[in-house]
Formats: structure tokens, C-alpha cells, sequence
């Protein structure tokens, strides 16, 4: 949880104790003391200081928050990313703005002026994609004066970024700010099957801010950006390999817990464009409420390929034998992917000014259509029943030497055997949301030390689903015979609220109390050619808390016990019947914890941050799920008939939540101190730790990552106008190596195989920062 950062670390450039921190958590400008809910806040010198990249980097300051294999997750809760219908349970927003799908939400943390993590449902007042919170992104404002900044920052192994913005006022009335950044990260991971380097990724992002007074209390904001990102990979290793045939298949790399070696055929890449705009007018009367206009429209392209198999065969492999998905050898499976997301949102907001009385009020609207194609190449050896299985070692060619004396052969490609389009499969899918919704929060002084809070929402939403293929293709990695198109569409109402209570201990310490009633609206599950229906979930949440400003604000607390009841939990699952994660509905799952942060600043010189997350985030109902593979390992797997077909599931009742550690906690201690009239020494440690982690909703026992704890340093000279920054740092200085995605093989399901991901975090890495302001 940690995060109420930026207080502590902007408090680093004057003598005087920090600020109050200013949250607009409920869509209005209040003091963090006084906000009844749990919210980590990441300023901008927090931002600075850590040389945190992008927004994966954000976990390293907020306990509660974690990302892993494009999944993100508050308080152990979130919504996995494969499915296209799925639409996230923790948004991602910009400005406010909140994006559609969680694949938008990695960016690069460019001219942010801080970040604020909002813990638990959030529905009230930012809409149904928010059941288990919010992160908003919050770039800073056009300046009245001239400023400009610029940093350089170079880490070992092919790191760079370059930073810059420049703002003030062009005309009395107009203020502009534009900012960039290009960031190089050089492949990391070495490929020994194809000679070279994979896993790098380059970006640039580009941003202008105008601000025009149109009049003495009407103000405008346009914000327009554009960025792009490249990326070599993301390619897996095996951590561990149970089948042979794939052991000598990816020689010389050797499976193992340590392994950062790919055996790919190199050809996985990632690109994404995006291009958005948001205008803000706001008409502010001196004594009145103000009434804020958001329009907003972002358009996100991103295509790529993936070496799913995470081996270079070119052609299929013999196994010996037949395995037990009927084949002779492991299957080959390249894919393709080009997506296209385009949102529209309008939100009319009308705010109280503070009072006994104080209120929010305003409609929202969203459109959104994601347009995605998926191919795929794939081709294995199959035994063709027309003579013996050949006597060949496990490894050898898929080519059976019966052909060479005229005989019918024991083995065949699956191209071979039925032709080329026999290893082919490709699906198309739009899928249309439209979002309707009235909003409204009061807050009422009913006693000079308490506070009463309610609120509601009322929201329609529609999602339409159009599936189809270009050609029919075959289970096990087709979409089936049907071309389509398949259509389907669902609907719903909702009401969703939040009511809460907030007493005054003392005006420097506050405390609080809250229900609030989440609702995420029903949604379709894309299994292949097919549509399945996907059930509406439902949350309760308790939550309270107390927060102190306390030794004439150098101490700032801020403590909260929550516990989330979800029912119909919206999840992903792997489906066998589409070689695809698809969207499903996981029963009930449960969290409850507690969280606490701090900033501190113990003398002038010396500010202290950091925070703790326990959380106990579980599945309490869901007798139909996932069994592990092979399923004869899986004690839970039970196997059944079911209208003449075979079904195996397992109750996953007692389970973790994916990527949901118990327990995290981080710590920075920063100390400046001037030598001289115009020079100052600083340093810094941060450390974060975390408990081990599940990874697979279906509890493998080979898919945890074990505890571990990072340790970054950093030390520097800059003037005491901070005008020139020199810093050197090294992140992670103990060396801990760990996987930020654990996953079982779903091409080879028949086999312990487990494959993993590893972020450039995960090895020691040196670097230095030169860092410019005016």
C-alpha cells in the first residue's frame, strides 16, 4: 500500500515540512486526511527518484498493487488480459479518463505529476470497469511561469531513456506544456538457437498540454498524445521439461528455475500505436458549483507474432510413440495477432464547493469496439494407422523410413498427411460496448466532527459480439467447422452505491468507515468460433480506516482493514476445447486484509517512506474449475461423464488468487544535506519484499514463485536549486532472480512442462541519471 509518497519526497527540496497531500480519488480535490478511503499516492519526485520506467515499476512503491504477465491485481484482485470480451476488474485511467482494456494500461511514466492507486470497488463514481479499484495516471499541468526539465538515464546492457518537457504561458490568457520521452531497453535474454539477443523494447511517447482562459471562470484543456512501442519478444523460458522429445528439441538450452535462456526461432515481436486526445472545460463561478465537460477519444493498435511452442522446430518432431493426445510428437504453434481499439467517453460532471453540504453529480457515457484477428500456424506428428510406428529415438524427424522402400508409412506431418491448410486456423471477432450512467455522491456534515457520506450509480451497458473465420479448421488448435458469423449480445442495469462515515479524532487524525456494493456487468466468453455467456459480477466491501497528520504534518499514517466478498467472480481459464484462455465465471472468491503506509520526515535532511500489504485474497466456491496437467498429478482433478462426454474439474475452493502475495512490504529512506551554498549530496535505498506467489488459478504446485526482495540504491551531487542532478544507482543490488509470469505448457498439455517469464529487474543492473530543471 505505501504510497503516500509524494509528500516525503517532494518535502526533499525545501526545509519545511511536506504539503498536504491533495487526492481527487472522489473526483474532486480534497485532503488525502480527510478522503474516506484507502488511496496510495506516487508523486512525481517519488517517480524521479526510484528511475521507475513505466507503470509495470509502480508495484515497487504500492504494496497493495501488483502486475505479472499482463495481468494486473489491487488487494489480490484483477481480471486476466487474453480474452477480448474480458474487460478489466483494475482500470487503468489517464487524466481521469479510463481506458477500455487492460492492454492499454502499460505505459511509459512520462511528465506525471502522480499517481494515485485506489484500493477496493470503485463503481460509485468511475463505472463498472473498476470492481476491484482504479490506478489514474495524472500528467502534470501547462505552468504560469517558464520551466523546463530534461534527464538522461543510462543503465547497463543497452538501457537508455531520455526525458523533456517545457512549460508557461504563451499570451496572457493561454499556457502550453509539451513533453517526450524515448526509452531503449536492449534485448536481455540470450538465444543460443539463433546466435543473438531477444526480449528488448523500444518506445517514444510525445504529449502537448494547452490551456486557454476563455473567461475569468471558464477554462479549457486539451491534452493530445501519440506513442508507440517496439517490442523483440516477450519470449519464455522452460523451467521445467518432462518430455524429452522437447528436452533435446531446445539443445543446448537446459530447463531450470534459473534458466534465462530462449530456445525460440526468433520471429515473436509486439508493436503498439496509440493516439488519444481529452478536452476539459470548466466553468468555475466564484461562489458556485463547478460544472467540468470530459471528452475523450483514444484509438490503440497493436499486432504481433508469437513462437507459442517456445521451441525452434521447423519441422515436427517423433516422440516415440503416441502421446496422450493422440499424436506422435509435440505440436508446433506459431500465431498472429492484429487488434485495433477505438473508445469514445463524455462525462458531464457538476461539483459542490466545499461546505457543511458538499456534492458530485454527472453522466457518462462510453463507446468502445475492439476489432481482433487471430491466425495460426501449427503442424505435428500424427500416426497415420496405415503401418507399425517406426523404431526412431525420441527427437528424431517426423519421416517414417518405411517411404523410402515404398511401404506405407507409420508417421506423417499433419500437413503431409491432409495438406496445408490442415495446420492452419484463423478467427476474426468485434466486439461493440456501449455504457450508459447517472453518478451522484453527497457528503453531510451532521456534527461538527462527522462527516456522512453516500452514494449511487445507475448504469446500462449493451456489449454486442460478432465471431467468424476466413476458413474452417480443426480442434486441437482450431476454432472448429463453422464459419459464421456468430453474433450475440448482452445487456444490463445495475445499481451500484457507497455509503460512508468519517469522524474527526482531532483535526490532524481522522477516521473511517465504509460499505460499498460493486457491480461488473455481464460480458460473452470468445471460446474459438463460439459465444458463451459470461454472468454479472457482484461485490460487498468493508472497509475502515484511520489516518493521522501528525508532529506539525512530518508524519503522515494512514491505516485500513478491508474484506471483499465477490460473487460470480469474472476470471480466465484455459480452455483444451480452443487451445485459448476464455473468459469464465470462478464462483466466489473472497479478500480481506489490512494496509498501512507512511511518510516521515525525521529531520531536514533525512524523509522516510514506505507501507505494508497483508492480504488473504481466496477462492470460496468454484466446485467446476480447471484441473492442472498432466490431470493424473492434479488431486483435486475428478473425471465424469457428462451427456456422453468425458469432463474432468476440480474444486478449487481453499486456492490462492493468482499473483496474490500474503505479504509486501517496502521501504525508501532518502538523505539530502547541502555541503556548500550551492551543492548538495544525496543517497538512497528503497527494498521491497514480497511473499511467494501462485501464478495458475488451478493451483499447480510447479507454477509459485518463491518469496524475494529487492534492494535499490542510489547516490548523487546536485545543486541546491536542483537545477543539475548527477546520480548513480543500481537497481536491484542483492541479485535476486525471479519470474514475473510462471505458466503450464498449454500446447503440450500432456507433459510437466513450465515455462516462465523473466523481467530485466530480475538481474543487477548499474546505471547513472543526469538530470536538468529551469
Amino acid at each position: 500500500m505505501a504510497s503516500t509518497q509524494t509528500a516525503a519526497q517532494t518535502a526533499t527540496r525545501v526545509e519545511a515540512a511536506p504539503p498536504t497531500i491533495i487526492v481527487t480519488a472522489e473526483k474532486r480535490d480534497a485532503p488525502l486526511l480527510t478522503t474516506p478511503a484507502s488511496v496510495g499516492v506516487i508523486g512525481d519526485a517519488a517517480i524521479g527518484n526510484a528511475f521507475l520506467v513505466d507503470t509495470i515499476d509502480l508495484t515497487l512503491l504500492d504494496p497493495s498493487l501488483t502486475i505479472g504477465g499482463g495481468r494486473i491485481r489491487i488487494r489480490g484482485v484483477g481480471t486476466d488480459a487474453f480474452d477480448v470480451a474480458a474487460e478489466p476488474s483494475v482500470s487503468f485511467a489517464v487524466d481521469g479518463v479510463v481506458l477500455g482494456r487492460t492492454g492499454q494500461a502499460f505505459l511509459d511514466l512520462v511528465d506525471v505529476e502522480r499517481v494515485e492507486v485506489l484500493r477496493g470497488p470503485q463503481g460509485t463514481l468511475y463505472g463498472k470497469n473498476v470492481s476491484a479499484g482504479l490506478v489514474n495516471v495524472i500528467t502534470k499541468a501547462p505552468s504560469r511561469r517558464l520551466e523546463a526539465e530534461a534527464e538522461l538515464i543510462a543503465v547497463e546492457q543497452g538501457e537508455y531513456q531520455v526525458k523533456a518537457a517545457v512549460s508557461g504561458p504563451v499570451s496572457e490568457r493561454l499556457r502550453l506544456r509539451l513533453s517526450g520521452s524515448y526509452k531503449r531497453i536492449g534485448d536481455f535474454l540470450e538465444n543460443p538457437v539463433i546466435g543473438r539477443k531477444t526480449n528488448g523494447d523500444e518506445s517514444w511517447t510525445v504529449r502537448g498540454k494547452a490551456t486557454l482562459d476563455l473567461s475569468d471562470s471558464v477554462e479549457a484543456t486539451l491534452s493530445v498524445w501519440t506513442r508507440r512501442g517496439d517490442r523483440t519478444g516477450p519470449d519464455e523460458t522452460f523451467r521445467i521439461v518432462s518430455d524429452p522429445t522437447i528436452a533435446a528439441a531446445i539443445r543446448p538450452v537446459v530447463a531450470g528455475i534459473g534458466n534465462r535462456q530462449v530456445a525460440t526461432d526468433g520471429t515473436s515481436f509486439t508493436r503498439l500505436d496509440e493516439t488519444g486526445a481529452i478536452l476539459d472545460l470548466a466553468w468555475r463561478p466564484d461562489d458556485g458549483a463547478t460544472l467540468r465537460s470530459i471528452s475523450a477519444f483514444i484509438a490503440t493498435k497493436t499486432r504481433g507474432s508469437d513462437d507459442v511452442d517456445g521451441r525452434p522446430d521447423l519441422t515436427p518432431l517423433y516422440s516415440g510413440g503416441i502421446t496422450p493426445l493422440g499424436t506422435a510428437g509435440p505440436i508446433i504453434l506459431t500465431q498472429a495477432n492484429r487488434q485495433k481499439i477505438t473508445q469514445y467517453s463524455q462525462e458531464f460532471r457538476l461539483t459542490s464547493p466545499d461546505g457543511p453540504v458538499q456534492y458530485v453529480a454527472g453522466l457518462y457515457g462510453f463507446k468502445l469496439r475492439l476489432e481482433d484477428s487471430l491466425t495460426r500456424a501449427f503442424d505435428v506428428c500424427i500416426p497415420t494407422g496405415l503401418n507399425l510406428l517406426p523404431a526412431l529415438p525420441p527427437g528424431s524427424p517426423c519421416f517414417d523410413p518405411a517411404l523410402l522402400r515404398g511401404q506405407p508409412p507409420g508417421i506423417l506431418p499433419l500437413t503431409t498427411a491432409f495438406g496445408a491448410a490442415a495446420g492452419r486456423a484463423a478467427v476474426d471477432r468485434v466486439v461493440d460496448t456501449e455504457t450508459a450512467a447517472a453518478f451522484g455522491q453527497v457528503d453531510v456534515r451532521v456534527a461538527p466532527r462527522l462527516t456522512l457520506t453516500g452514494g449511487l450509480q445507475l448504469q446500462y451497458d449493451r456489449t454486442a459480439f460478432t465471431v467468424s473465420q476466413p476458413f474452417p479448421s480443426q480442434p486441437p488448435l482450431g476454432f472448429g467447422a463453422d464459419l459464421g458469423p456468430t453474433r450475440g449480445a448482452t445487456d444490463s442495469t445495475a445499481l451500484s452505491g457507497r455509503v460512508a462515515a468519517r469522524f474527526d479524532i482531532r483535526p490532524d487524525l481522522s477516521s473511517y468507515a465504509s460499505y460499498t456494493r460493486g457491480y461488473k456487468s455481464p460480458t460473452a466468453s470468445l471460446q474459438g468460433a463460439t459465444v458463451g455467456r459470461v454472468d454479472a459480477e457482484t461485490s460487498n466491501a468493508f472497509e475502515i480506516g484511520l489516518k493521522a497528520n501528525l508532529a506539525d504534518g512530518r508524519l503522515f499514517i494512514q491505516a485500513a482493514a478491508f474484506w471483499t466478498d465477490y460473487r460470480n467472480f469474472q476470471t480466465e481459464a484455459f480452455s483444451p476445447a480452443s487451445a485459448s484462455f476464455v473468459l469464465t465465471n470462478a464462483g466466489n472468491t473472497r479478500t480481506r486484509g489490512i494496509e498501512l503506509s507512511l511518510t516521515a520526515r525525521p529531520t531536514r535532511h533525512l524523509s522516510l517512506s514506505g507501507g505494508l500489504s497483508y492480504t488473504d485474497a481466496t477462492i470460496r466456491r468454484f466446485p467446476q474449475g480447471q484441473c492442472f496437467a498432466p490431470t493424473a498429478l492434479d488431486p483435486r482433478c475428478v473425471t465424469r461423464i457428462v451427456n456422453g462426454a468425458v469432463v474432468q474439474s476440480a474444486d478449487l475452493a481453499g486456492g490462492d488468487l493468482p499473483n496474490s502475495p500474503d505479504l509486501k512490504v517496502n521501504l525508501t529512506v532518502r538523505y539530502e544535506a547541502p555541503v556548500s551554498e550551492t551543492v548538495t549530496l544525496f543517497g538512497q535505498a528503497a527494498f521491497v519484499w514480497q511473499d511467494k506467489v501462485q501464478y495458475d488459478l488451478s493451483q499447480n504446485p510447479n507454477t509459485i514463485q518463491g518469496a524475494y526482495g529487492l534492494l535499490d540504491v542510489s547516490a548523487g551531487i546536485g545543486s541546491r536549486d536542483e537545477r543539475v542532478q548527477l546520480t548513480l544507482f543500481a537497481k536491484n543490488l542483492l541479485d535476486q532472480r525471479w519470474s514475473s509470469f510462471i505458466f503450464q505448457d498449454f500446447v503440450q498439455r500432456d507433459s510437466v512442462n513450465i515455462l516462465q517469464f523473466f523481467d530485466k529487474r530480475s538481474s543487477r543492473l548499474f546505471g547513472a541519471s543526469l538530470r536538468f530543471r529551469y
